[in-house]
């Protein structure tokens, strides 16, 4: 026997006594499947409730093939599932059933095709095992476990990977006082500050934007620096602050040609104006 088939001939020489007809092979072999698949048989019947006293066990209880429908209840995931089988004409019609939202899989085989003996190796009493086997994972086990993998594995997901609007909630609700804010300064780009916010630098302790690093350095204001976002009103001298007490000479931005900002000669009183004599 291969690998993928390990434990099989185990549980036939188990319950080897209590093999009495050929829907009994299947249903010996179905058992292996969801055993090695995971689940745990915990008794008879079709009562849909757990009542969480019920150990599970790989092994078949006493008297499952006594009746003529066979119901066998199994725990899985901490899930109830409910293996039914009845025969009807040939074949032999298997069902599991998911209690908790009654979705059921469906597995019909035909007896006399599939089983050739009750007794001997399971290579003798299946010769077609392999493919039987197959058809139960297919048609009989994934359809009503697939759906459990998946939501196990997207609660694994969530809580390992927090949302983005939690690691929003937590950066909205942590300042860290080394930061320097976007816009002040630091890596990424010039520094664009707010001339209001003058100062800010002298508190950074990295230094990032201060003296040398393209920031403002130092408490000393000088709006017109190059790269500040402000220019001189018109007319104004660079290194005059708006609002100190200067009186311009003439209107601002109007001046001769070549003299800049600087004084009109014709504007200034004459020599010894304040002579009575004169």
């Amino acid at each position: 026997m291969s690998s993928d088939t390990f434990g099989l001939e185990l549980s036939f020489r188990t319950v080897s006594e209590a093999v009495k007809r050929k829907d009994d092979v299947l249903v010996v072999i179905v058992h292996w499947f969801l055993t090695k698949f995971g689940f745990r048989c915990v008794g008879l019947g079709d009562d849909k409730t757990l009542s969480g006293s019920e150990n599970g066990s790989e092994l078949l209880p006493t008297g499952w093939s006594d009746p003529e429908t066979y119901s066998l209840r199994y725990v899985y995931d901490g899930n109830l599932f409910i293996l039914r089988g009845v025969r009807a004409d040939e074949t032999l019609i298997l069902n599991l059933l998911h209690t908790p939202d009654l979705n059921v899989s469906n597995l019909a085989v035909n007896v006399t095709e599939v089983v050739a003996d009750i007794n001997g190796t399971v290579e003798k009493m299946v010769p077609s095992h392999i493919g039987l086997i197959d058809r139960i994972r297919k048609e009989l086990v994934e359809p009503v476990t697939k759906k459990i993998s998946s939501e196990a594995t997207t609660q694994t997901s969530s809580q390992a990977t927090p949302r983005s609007e939690d690691i929003g909630s937590l950066r909205e609700g942590y300042r860290d006082p080394l930061r320097v804010p976007i816009g002040v300064g630091g890596p990424g780009g010039p520094p664009r500050l707010d001339p209001f916010n003058y100062g800010r630098s002298d508190l950074d302790p990295l230094g990032v934007g201060g003296p040398g690093r393209g920031g403002l350095g130092g408490m000393l204001f000088d709006p017109f620096q190059r790269g500040r976002g402000m220019e001189p009103p018109g007319g104004l001298p660079r290194g005059r602050v708006p609002g100190a007490r200067f009186d311009p000479i003439g209107p601002p931005g109007i001046g001769r040609p070549g003299r800049g900002f600087e004084p009109d000669p014709d504007h200034l009183p004459p020599p010894g104006y304040d002579d009575m004599f004169m």
